[in-house]
């Protein structure tokens, strides 16, 4: 597969682009166009001017994300990181995107992290200030005019 349009049909455009997924190559993101929308999905990645260019101007942003204490001193722990996204570099890039809604998938905890105890969320914040979420199993998004987020058991929430 190389970068560019992967499929086209109905309306539908599916963008594939590279990402810097380190050593690990080829590794793609991809940018869904419909109907004047646009969702981009990172894949695994570092922090990538390559896909802030593909995603400038989506809706939503759907990124991976790795996080360790802050105390961990493994070098395999420090090997994985250094394939991913931190909550501040991702927040850099969704600064520079803009999206509607960034959301958090592929989320990759390591040493005995939890999602608790990692405060995404809040570190995204030093970086950006746009609405993030951390994604879950059966969590739906709806977007047009307005991008509606809908949690498993709760009713619809308006985004931006």
């Amino acid at each position: 597969m190389k970068e560019g349009v992967v499929y086209k049909k109905k309306g539908i455009e599916v963008i594939a682009f590279k990402v810097d997924h380190k050593s690990i190559e080829p590794a793609f993101g991809y940018r869904v166009n419909y109907k004047g929308h646009s969702v981009v999905i990172s894949g695994d990645t570092r922090y990538n001017e390559n896909l802030i260019k593909f995603a400038k101007g989506a809706d939503v942003v759907i990124h991976e994300v790795a996080a360790a204490r802050p105390d961990n001193e493994s070098e395999s722990i420090a090997n994985i990181l250094d394939l991913h996204t931190t909550p501040e570099e991702a927040g850099k890039v969704f600064s520079q995107i803009q999206p509607k809604l960034a959301v958090y998938s592929h989320i990759v905890l390591l040493g005995g992290l939890t999602e608790e105890k990692a405060n995404l969320l809040e570190r995204t914040k030093k970086t950006y200030d746009g609405t993030v979420i951390v994604g879950e199993d059966l969590l739906s998004i709806e977007i047009g005019d307005k991008v509606q987020v809908e949690q498993p058991g709760n009713e619809a929430n308006s985004g931006n």
